[in-house]
């Protein structure tokens, strides 16, 4: 169980949402998938910090209810999720993302210089098994 406390309020400079944003980005365009963001843990939500920029997103920016999302199950396990298809995934086939046509998602925990998490680094995508075999790879760059 994770408290309010748990998860101290950080504030995120203009410049460190610009890098986030330009790495996102780049993000996208190279492994060619609709989503890639980073998200800030802001119990009882997540914010989606930096969205893909310019391309169909599948993920809007703002705060978004922890409930049933992958992001959730990252950052309380503090360990990688990933997930092919999450029509067949037991858990989370009927789960909000699949709900909202998330259907494919690799996630890590992003954490914080102290250990503690921060909020995700993630890939999400609309379409199954569609997550390229380097995206992890580049996503821990």
């Amino acid at each position: 169980f994770i408290t309010h406390s748990s998860f101290p309020s950080i504030i995120l400079s203009r410049e460190g949402l610009h890098e986030w944003q330009d790495a996102v980005n780049g993000l996208a365009n190279t492994l060619k998938v609709p989503s890639v963001s980073i998200t800030r843990h802001a119990p009882p939500f997540f914010e989606i910090a930096a969205p893909v920029v310019g391309q169909k997103s599948i993920l809007i920016w703002g705060y978004q209810p922890c409930e049933n999302f992958y992001c959730e199950a990252v950052i309380h396990s503090g360990e990688t999720l990933r997930i092919p298809d999450a029509t067949k995934s037991k858990g989370w086939e009927n789960s909000s993302a699949v709900k909202n046509e998330v259907l494919s998602y690799l996630g890590l925990p992003a954490f914080m210089p102290d250990g503690k998490v921060f909020g995700t680094f993630f890939i999400a995508h609309t379409k199954t098994n569609s997550l390229p075999d380097e995206s992890e790879k580049l996503l821990r760059q």
